[in-house]
Order: C-alpha cells, then sequence, then structure tokens
C-alpha cells in the first residue's frame, strides 16, 4: 500500500510540473513583449535597419537595407536563415567536377583506332566521319514496282513481252450521258422547294426578341434581389444593437492600433519640392498632425529647390496578451455575438 501511495504521489508531481511547464510557457508568450526598433538615414548615403526581438533576443529578426534588401533570423544566437554554404566542399566538388571532365576527353580523344590497331588523331577521325556514307542509301535503282510486278504480261510470238491493253468498248464515249450520282443530286435539288426570304426574316426577329425578352427579365430579377438584402442590411443597421456592436468594435481596434503604434518617434527633415506652394501644403498638414506627433515629426521646408533629406528612428512594443485581450472583448459582446449570427443567416434580423 506504501508503495502504491508513493507511486501515485511521483506520478501527481510529474502531472503538476508537466502542467506548470505549459502554464509557464503560456504566460510567457503571452505576457513577453515584442520589441520592434528602425533606424533610417536618406542623405547622399541611404540605408534602413530594422529589428525584431522576443524574450532577451532569444528570437532576432534583423532587416537592412542599403544597396540591397537583407534578411537574418538568429535564434539563441544561431543563424537560422539564410543558411550557410560551406565553401570548402563547394570548392572541392567544382575540382572533382573538372577533373573528371579532363578525363573524360582525354578518353575520347585516344580511344579511336585505325585498321592496323594503332591511335589515330581526331582531325582524321573527323575526315573518317565525314567521308562515311549514310545508312540504308543503296545506289542500286529498284527494277520494278509493284504496280508491274502484279499486272500480267503476254508474249508476241518474237518472244517479246507485251503489256495487256485497256478495253475501249467497256468504256461509255455518249457526251450527253451523265454520271448517276450527279443524276441523283439534280433531282433531289429540282425536289427542294425553296425558301422564303419573308419567313427565315420574321423568324429571327422573333429569335432576337425572345433574347432580348430573357435578358431583361433576368435583370429585373438582379434588380428585385439587390433591392431586398439592401432593404434586410438597411434593416439591421437601424437596429441599436447593432449600432452598440459597431461601437465596441471601434473602441476596441482603436486601443489594437495605440498599442501597435511605436512609443517612441523621432523624424527630423528637409523638404522641397520645387513648387513653394505645395511645400506650404506639406507644411501645413504637418501642423494639423501635431496633437498627434507632438512634436516628434520636424520638418523644414526649402521653397526654391526640389530637395529631400532625414532621419528616422522609432521604438516600439506588441504584447500578445493584450491583443488577445481586445479580441476576447469583442467575441464576449453579446451584441456583437447577435450581429454575427444575423450576418451567417442563423438568426433573424
Amino acid at each position: 500500500m506504501t508503495v502504491l501511495l508513493t507511486i501515485l504521489k511521483v506520478i501527481g508531481w510529474i502531472l503538476l510540473g508537466i502542467l506548470g511547464l505549459i502554464l509557464l510557457t503560456v504566460l510567457t508568450v503571452l505576457l513577453v513583449p515584442i520589441r520592434y526598433r528602425a533606424d533610417g538615414v536618406w542623405k547622399e548615403e541611404k540605408y534602413i535597419l530594422g529589428r525584431v526581438t522576443w524574450l532577451l533576443h532569444l528570437l532576432s529578426i534583423c532587416v537592412t537595407y542599403e544597396k540591397e534588401l537583407l534578411l537574418e533570423v538568429r535564434v539563441a544566437g544561431i543563424l537560422i536563415y539564410p543558411k550557410k554554404e560551406r565553401s570548402g566542399k563547394r570548392k572541392k566538388a567544382a575540382s572533382g567536377a573538372d577533373a573528371e571532365e579532363g578525363v573524360g576527353d582525354a578518353d575520347a580523344d585516344t580511344n579511336v583506332l585505325d585498321v592496323d590497331g594503332a591511335k589515330m588523331p581526331s582531325a582524321d577521325v573527323k575526315t573518317l566521319g565525314e567521308s562515311a556514307p549514310a545508312a540504308g542509301t543503296t545506289d542500286e535503282p529498284q527494277t520494278q514496282t509493284v504496280a508491274e510486278a502484279s499486272e500480267p504480261q503476254s508474249a508476241d510470238p518474237r518472244g517479246s513481252a507485251t503489256t495487256r491493253m485497256p478495253d475501249v468498248e467497256s468504256q461509255s464515249t455518249d457526251p450527253n450521258e451523265t454520271p448517276a450520282s450527279e443524276a441523283d443530286a439534280q433531282a433531289t435539288d429540282s425536289d427542294a422547294a425553296p425558301e422564303h426570304p419573308a419567313g427565315s426574316f420574321f423568324e429571327k426577329l422573333s429569335g432576337k426578341l425572345s433574347q432580348v425578352t430573357d435578358r431583361l427579365r433576368g435583370m429585373q430579377q438582379k434588380t428585385d434581389q439587390l433591392k431586398q438584402q439592401t432593404a434586410y442590411y438597411k434593416r439591421i443597421w437601424d437596429q441599436p444593437q447593432t449600432r452598440q456592436a459597431i461601437r465596441v468594435g471601434f473602441y476596441e481596434l482603436g486601443e489594437i492600433i495605440r498599442h501597435v503604434l511605436p512609443r517612441k518617434l523621432e523624424v527630423f527633415g528637409i523638404v522641397g519640392t520645387g513648387d513653394p506652394a505645395s511645400t506650404g501644403q506639406i507644411m501645413a498638414i504637418q501642423g494639423m498632425l501635431y496633437p498627434w506627433h507632438k512634436g516628434n515629426i520636424r520638418l523644414e521646408p526649402d521653397f526654391e529647390e526640389k530637395y529631400i533629406e532625414g532621419e528616422l528612428h522609432l521604438k516600439g512594443r506588441i504584447r500578445l496578451g493584450t491583443l488577445g485581450i481586445c479580441g476576447l472583448r469583442i467575441l464576449l459582446n453579446k451584441n456583437v455575438r447577435r450581429l454575427i449570427r444575423i450576418l451567417r443567416k442563423k438568426e433573424e434580423a
């Protein structure tokens, strides 16, 4: 009995440790933020450096752009992408392929022998290949065709072979006689009644009118369906529960955007479009957005030349737990769930 209790105690501690490890992993993923930062310079030298890290650089993604776009992914400091290729193996493989190609060419040059058994140079081999006749060609003429072989011959008294002449009397010599097929075709044409052009015209016209009528009927049905759908969605929009669901969705979406936006933002630049009017409009837009950037974006105008340069520095973080809480607030709201059921046609509006 004591042994059984000890075994159950050990199994319980193991299960508790596994559950604790799973809970710790879930909390780490949800609560440890993903940090990002970016630095860029747009002057004579242009470069952009972006970095995303998680859990004390356990996962690190680095993106750089100077002359070309480069991406690096590291896990625990180990480069995962792009993978480094071993240059030594590539050099050995290339040298081995060159050596095999050289051996093959040498064997191809030395394996040709002449009649006496001696090796022949490559030039003599080419001349020999060009002078050889094509396979399957002969100079002997064909003595007799199949038709001549099948045709019987008769010998005259002198011993010479004569061919059989065709029977002239078996052929018809009447010029007024017509073949049977042509006579049948003429009789068929004479028996067929000619179609009246007016009847065919009215048949085509009635067919076109029926097609136009079918198309108009289909357009009317589509218009009626569109009107019904418009009235249905308008009835849904006019309900107070729908307005409340949309208000909740927009509020939570704003919370998500505020959480994702960078915590630190510094932009400094000199802007000149070459047109004083358009440059002034850009500066006016900067002034209108001052409550949002609070002086973190500073631009200096250049009203004379077309010129642009600047620097960018930003930092931020994203916590998956915060995004999950906002999503749960949206999904657990009864008005939102009711609107989803109505849009899925599972509940009447």
